[in-house]
């Protein structure tokens, strides 16, 4: 009887034990899934700046032009507008961010010769450690011919202004999504280092797509008359709209060289499928699909960033290729940011309201 009472009691002891073990490797399998599946950084490699207002004195730059020519040959016409530098201030708290400039043009060379030009721009974004999405909006009217020398190269012996075409618009949108595979090691906020500061060097492979829809429209033809001996009739068009998209894939790496100074760089190359529709000057129609185009998205920043002040330079270019049957449109945008700026903590505002409601 000893000897069952004995049994007994190692059985249970030994159910007991096994029950606690099974207990204990459930516990460490859901800790390592949640960590795994964490859409929070890993703080050894990123810190996070929350409830933290960021006020910076910004100044921007903002480029663009339409490059038309045609298949096979080297003459192209470039268009650009008009704008200047801005400076201004910078607000940021945690996912917003808002910059305000007025345009400061007396740094722009020959600004007073390149005609007016009327510009809206809008960038907004989602960015979480897995998925970064991004979306550029742009209106603007009024360009001048940039490179009006290659047409002729004694303009300026008799004019003092580039040729402007304030008749021409131009309407563009373009969306970015890309997934980001070493999530927990670097994200879109820390490698631009305003929300959130890399710690460690890191990198990660981005894969995603993207839209870009553009429309463009002129009084007259957008190659003029005089120019017309340089390109072919496909290019003689007044109005055009273009649709493409397609699979992005891309690489970012921020390099730390030293415990607050940092570079990062990132490109995105896509291949884009695209639809066209052409209007001429005597109203002809003309309709292109299946044709292929690209984008190319590509970004540089070098910075200074502590807990408490941070700085530096922002680089950020977009090109898009597309090819209407045997010609070239080509739509360039990039934008130059300068900033130095400082982080406010408005923790303690929140403490003294909890406490003050309670």
């Amino acid at each position: 009887m000893s000897r069952l009472m004995v049994f007994l009691l190692v059985f249970l002891s030994g159910l007991q034990s096994q029950r606690a073990y099974a207990q204990s490797v459930k516990q460490i399998k859901r800790t390592s899934f949640s960590r795994m599946h964490s859409q929070e950084p890993d703080s050894n490699y990123v810190k996070t700046y929350k409830n933290k207002l960021m006020i910076a004195l910004v100044g921007t730059r903002k480029f663009q032009h339409i490059t038309l020519s045609t298949l096979g040959s080297h003459d192209n016409l470039r268009y650009m507008p008009n704008n200047p530098y801005a400076f201004g201030a910078g607000f940021s708290y945690n996912w917003l961010s808002l910059d305000l400039t007025l345009k400061f043009p007396y740094l722009t060379r020959m600004y007073d010769k390149k005609g007016d030009t009327d510009i809206f721009r809008i960038r907004l974004g989602y960015n979480k450690p897995k998925i970064w999405l991004t979306t550029l909006m742009q209106m603007c009217r009024g360009f001048y011919i940039h490179n009006i020398q290659k047409f002729d190269p004694e303009w300026f012996q008799y004019n003092d202004a580039y040729p402007v075409r304030p008749d021409i618009l131009n309407f563009s949108w373009y969306t970015s999504l890309y997934y980001s595979f070493n999530n927990r090691n670097i994200t879109y906020q820390s490698s631009l280092g305003w929300e959130q500061r890399q710690k460690k060097s890191a990198g990660t492979f981005l894969l995603g797509g993207s839209v870009f829809a553009n429309y463009l429209s002129a009084d007259s033809s957008m190659v003029p008359e005089e120019f017309g001996e340089y390109f072919n009739e496909d290019m003689n068009l007044t109005e055009q709209f273009n649709l493409q998209y397609g699979i992005n894939c891309g690489y970012v790496h921020t390099f730390l060289l030293s415990k607050y100074l940092y570079l990062s760089l990132c490109i995105y190359p896509g291949i884009h499928y695209q639809t066209a529709h052409q209007i001429s000057p005597l109203g002809g129609k003309r309709d292109i699909s299946g044709d292929f185009g690209s984008v190319t998205e590509a970004r540089a920043v070098l910075g200074y960033n502590t807990d408490k002040y941070y700085g530096g330079v922002t680089f950020n270019e977009i090109g898009i290729l597309h090819f209407p049957e045997n010609t070239i449109l080509t739509n360039g945008y990039a934008f130059l940011k300068f900033f130095v700026g400082r982080r406010f903590n408005l923790e303690p505002l929140f403490k003294n309201r909890r406490h003050s409601n309670s």
